[in-house]
């Protein structure tokens, strides 16, 4: 196992996992909506997103324990794609939500158990959101840090005059 790194602070690992939980929630509340037929459910925006975020956890996670260069950019980028993907995620369940509220005597004829899974969605894009900043936050940190450490002479080749 290569570590060209600093030890790498807990809060990589607790933003890997802060990603992994909004990932499965939204997973789950996107299955649901396309399971139960919600508004924009057929989109299946919950999936693909909470399954990004999925993957991109278990990256946080794997760079955590390798300690890698390489680790720390791959995480990086993902997170900059799952923020990306949250703000996608909150923007269709808002539209959602709010053609699913436009009922008229709600919570009587309204489909409780889509407003309730679009919320879900909105509040793990919104999870997703700000563990993808702090993520991305750590992994400039680190990756700084590093280049800070490099020695001059590695960094620009010399020539001889």
């Amino acid at each position: 196992m290569a570590t060209d790194l600093p030890p790498l602070p807990k809060t990589f690992v607790g933003s890997a996992i802060l990603q992994l939980v909004a990932g499965a929630v939204a997973l789950n509340a996107g299955s649901l909506a396309l399971i139960w037929g919600c508004t924009d459910g057929y989109i299946a925006t919950g999936i693909w997103v909470g399954s990004v975020v999925f993957i991109t956890s278990i990256i946080g996670i794997l760079t955590a324990v390798y300690r890698e260069r390489s680790w720390v950019i791959s995480y990086l980028s993902l997170s900059l794609l799952g923020a990306l993907l949250g703000l996608t995620l909150v923007a269709i369940e808002l539209s959602a939500l709010w053609t699913d509220l436009q009922c008229r005597d709600y919570p009587i004829t309204c489909d409780t158990q889509c407003i309730r899974v679009h919320e879900f969605n909105i509040g793990s894009g919104a999870v997703e959101i700000f563990g993808a900043f702090g993520a991305v936050v750590l992994c400039l940190k680190n990756l700084w840090e590093l280049a800070q450490g490099i020695p001059y002479s590695k960094l620009v080749k010399h020539t001889n005059i």
